[in-house]
């Protein structure tokens, strides 16, 4: 997509989401994780957070570019842009790229999914009598889910289940999902996934945010603990 107007809405999008972002510096072969932090029309540029791992900061200091790729709505985008200025504040650095003059926009069929089986998101499925059955995301998307649950748990597949996720520090998320497909993942546990059915505007709004805040959740738990001060 060309022209300023295409590339400030596709960058606010972005930043509106507030997901993850992916960095490729030339030089390495290393994929770097940031995130969008805002867009400065008047100045034409845009704030990158700080890049992990944190080797990425030298690489791209010598090298002054980088290339992004970000998942966004039902797309995916990419473009190069050049480094402006690094800004530190409280031990945090932050990068100022130059607005690119064009972004490559890929409608995709299938919506950005993230496993998140590590962070333990507990949630109840109710069966065709109302029974509810204990059961752990697996993975997620704005569109599908995926839940680990106990092989005895008995779900007919292409029927709407009701469903209440505990995303942290959330009120409980009531949905429905219609499943479509169950597999073994283990000796006595199976995963079973398929599509939300008739989530409102507030509720995507929702969505959308539990599952940014989940990925960044997934980020920090890579990172490991900070390392204390000598």
């Amino acid at each position: 997509m060309k022209g300023r107007t295409y590339v400030l809405t596709l960058l606010q999008s972005l930043i509106r989401r507030r997901g993850l972002v992916s960095i490729v510096i030339p030089g390495s072969d290393v994929q770097f994780t940031s995130t969008v932090l805002s867009v400065d029309p008047q100045n034409s540029t845009l704030l990158l957070d700080e890049l992990f791992p944190q080797a990425g900061h030298d690489l791209l200091l010598e090298a002054g570019e980088l290339q992004l790729f970000a998942h966004t709505g039902g797309g995916a985008l990419e473009f190069s842009a050049r480094l402006a200025e690094h800004e530190e504040a409280d031990g945090l650095t932050f990068y100022r790229l130059h607005l690119p003059e064009m972004i490559n926009y890929m409608q995709r069929r299938e919506d950005h999914r993230i496993v998140v089986s590590k962070l333990e998101i507990p949630a109840e499925l109710y069966d065709l009598r109302g029974a509810s059955h204990p059961a752990r995301l697996n993975d997620i998307s704005s569109s599908g889910i995926g839940f680990l649950i106990s092989k005895s748990s008995e779900f007919p597949l292409n029927t709407a289940i009701p469903c209440v996720l505990h995303f942290p520090a959330e009120a409980p998320f009531s949905c429905k999902v219609e499943f479509c497909e169950r597999h073994q993942a283990g000796t006595n546990i199976d995963i079973i996934g398929g599509s939300f059915v008739d989530l409102d505007a507030q509720k995507e709004h929702i969505l959308q945010r539990c599952t940014a805040d989940l990925e960044r959740r997934l980020l920090r738990m890579r990172r490991g603990p900070p390392i204390p001060p000598k």
